[in-house]
């Protein structure tokens, strides 16, 4: 499900064809997959899941000045794909062709992240800006707050660079490539004396 924030203007939608951003910016966020996510809670000892709730999937676009009061945004976030239970996921702008398992959530993305797989599990991340051709495994466990660094990359669709953050650590994991092009993954904190 695909939404814009608001109506826009002729002169706006005029402004923006001629600024060579699509002749619907309307289409810009399109073809996104979104699976229900449900209400969760206890009750004497039992864990429950009840009703659907709203999952709080954010594509944030671009603002354009059109010389008009209402200017525009044109967010170009499309065929993303999100599993059960995936929530509270913020995403900057150009952010396409990602694929999350199922209860992915609290994570923030910069902006250019593309064509990146997120397996089960994967919360409270944090995903900077121009990460593409990242495959991060999933597990049985929650893997939390994890940063990937800017600019980390794989080298295409068929060899993506796989980031193998450990599973139920209460820690902080980051990973990024070093000057050498080497993927590491480390704890900042590890690194002082």
């Amino acid at each position: 499900m695909s939404t814009i924030n608001k109506e826009l203007s002729e002169e706006t939608i005029q402004a923006c064809i001629e600024d060579g951003c699509g002749t619907d910016t309307k289409d810009r966020v399109h073809g996104n997959v979104i699976k229900p996510a449900r209400e969760e809670y206890m009750e004497d000892d039992t864990y429950y899941r009840g009703r659907q709730v709203l999952n709080n999937i954010v594509f944030y676009g671009r603002h354009y000045d059109n010389g008009y009061d209402d200017g525009y945004e044109v967010a170009v976030c499309h065929s993303n794909t999100f599993g059960a239970e995936c929530r509270d996921c913020t995403f900057g702008n150009d952010c396409s062709s990602n694929t999350f398992g199922n209860s992915c959530g609290g994570n923030t993305f910069g902006n250019g992240c593309n064509n990146n797989t997120f397996g089960n599990n994967f919360q409270y991340g944090t995903v900077f800006e121009g990460v593409t051709l990242v495959n991060i495994p999933g597990s049985s466990s929650v893997i939390k707050y994890c940063t990937i660094l800017a600019g980390t990359q794989g080298t295409n669709g068929n060899n993506k660079l796989t980031i193998n953050f450990v599973a139920n650590k209460t820690t902080p994991q980051f990973a990024g490539k070093n000057t050498a092009g080497t993927l590491k993954i480390w704890n900042p904190a590890d690194m002082v004396d």
